[in-house]
Formats: structure tokens, sequence, C-alpha cells
């Protein structure tokens, strides 16, 4: 099972937002009802926050979140690379 941090770079390459915020729906649904690993929430917050720390995505009042920089490969991301 990927972790919920890969996950969500993952999800936010499909979903290629550019400079445009992604809402914060457009990350728990996919992670937490509709994949088959079903992360829970717990999961999908602690990444978030994980990529918020390490500075890559600010999450925003408007209950989004915006790339700050580009998005690590898969493998730098699970070791926390960037």
């Amino acid at each position: 099972m990927p972790d919920a941090t890969e996950a969500i770079i993952d999800l936010l390459r499909r979903i290629d937002p550019g400079e445009n915020p992604v809402g914060l729906y457009q990350i728990g649904i996919p992670l937490v009802v509709e994949s088959k690993h079903k992360f829970t929430e717990e999961q999908v917050l602690n990444g978030l926050m994980s990529l918020q720390s390490r500075k890559l995505i600010e999450i925003t009042d408007e209950n989004s979140l915006r790339l700050l920089k580009p998005l690590p490969e898969a493998s730098d991301a699970i070791e926390g690379r960037d």
C-alpha cells in the first residue's frame, strides 16, 4: 500500500493544478472514498501536513491548497527529500 503522502503527490500530478488552488475535497474524496487503498482521513491529513511542513504546498483559509514548488518524484516524497 502506498504512503498517503505519495498518493497525494500522485493525485496532484494527475490534477496538474499549476498556479490554481486545489480544493481539499479534490484530495480527500479520491483518497478516502474512491481509492482502492481507502486511506483514512487522518492519513490524508498527516500527508498534507507533511507536504506543508516541507513547504511543497500551502493550505489556505479557503479550504484549499496551492503548490509552492514543483512536486518531487515519488521516491523522493517517501524519503522526505525535495
